[in-house]
């Protein structure tokens, strides 16, 4: 259909290395942390990623290459979001061009006709420093109703 990612796009959840691996992540209470896969409990969500990383490398999906982490930016992980007033002072728009280049050309590759310019419009064209700042005083929200988190 129209609103479907291409098989190859980077930001399917398919292609993504990490998606099994968040998906099997159980917050217990406070620090504590179970891997879903195996049981095993952990005080830190760090220590749960390299116990992912170590016993369960074989839950990515085969053939999938793409970390989403990657593209934070782009997608305005919470993470990122909140990180972002830190980095206010170093805010280029010329970096900006070069990420609004590459947010385009990795929509191009999962989306086309009405959906590319949806993803395109909703993703690309706010990577700017103004954005930016509008996002770190709180202005505008990361995440516009109706938007669907940790995916497109």
């Amino acid at each position: 259909g129209h609103g479907e990612l291409a098989p190859s796009c980077p930001l399917s959840p398919h292609n993504d290395v990490l998606a099994a691996h968040e998906a099997a992540k159980r917050r217990l209470s406070g620090a504590v942390w179970k891997c879903g896969l195996c049981g095993k409990q952990f005080r830190s969500e760090r220590h749960l990623d390299l116990h992912m990383h170590r016993k369960h490398a074989d839950a990515s999906p085969a053939g999938a290459t793409s970390c989403l982490a990657d593209e934070c930016d782009l997608l305005r992980c919470p993470s990122w979001v909140k990180r972002l007033g830190d980095a206010a002072a170093a805010c280029t728009e010329g970096a900006l061009a070069v990420r609004r280049e590459h947010c385009a050309a990795l929509m191009h590759s999962c989306a086309f006709g009405p959906l590319f310019a949806q993803l395109e419009h909703e993703y690309c064209a706010n990577l700017t420093c103004s954005y930016r700042q509008q996002l770190i005083a709180g202005h505008i929200d990361a995440h516009p109703p109706g938007h669907t988190r940790g995916g497109l």
